[in-house]
């Protein structure tokens, strides 16, 4: 159903660009980062998870480029990339650089509880630009798509 709108504001004359996410940056959000725990390859016990207050946002191909929202490295979600396909997570910038520095995090993986069965690792497919969801946050957060 969501690809259908999408497609359906394609076709309006004017329109360049849709997609669609769960949350936008500036959308009069009310957006609370959360800290939670992120677990690497390298730091998968609870005693070295990064607990970092982070924003997640469920997002359609193209939503990026959509909000202007560069992707530095990797790529962006396909179509391939969905419900019984191999897990896949884009992380900004900020992210990338404190969960692996000096590394690119491209292919990397990253989980968000200890727990295999309901928080299975995901695939670093991208890194995107950071970003600020409100005027009150002074340095962009932790995000991750």
């Amino acid at each position: 159903m969501y690809r259908a709108v999408q497609l359906a504001l394609e076709e309006i004359p004017g329109v360049v660009s849709a997609s669609g996410s769960h949350s936008v940056p500036f959308a009069g959000s009310t957006e609370q980062r959360a800290p939670a725990g992120l677990y690497t390859l390298r730091r998968a016990t609870r005693d070295q998870t990064f607990r970092l207050p982070f924003s997640g946002a469920d997002i359609m191909p193209s939503a990026f480029g959509t909000m202007g929202v560069p992707i530095l490295e990797g790529r962006d979600f396909n179509e391939n990339d969905k419900i019984g396909a191999p897990s896949v997570i884009i992380v900004s910038k900020r992210t990338a650089e404190t969960l692996f520095p000096g590394e690119s995090a491209v292919g990397q993986k990253i989980r968000f509880g200890i727990d295999q069965e309901y928080d299975p690792w995901s695939t670093v497919i991208g890194v995107v630009g950071n970003v600020r969801y409100n005027a009150a946050e002074s340095a962009p957060g932790y995000e991750v798509s």
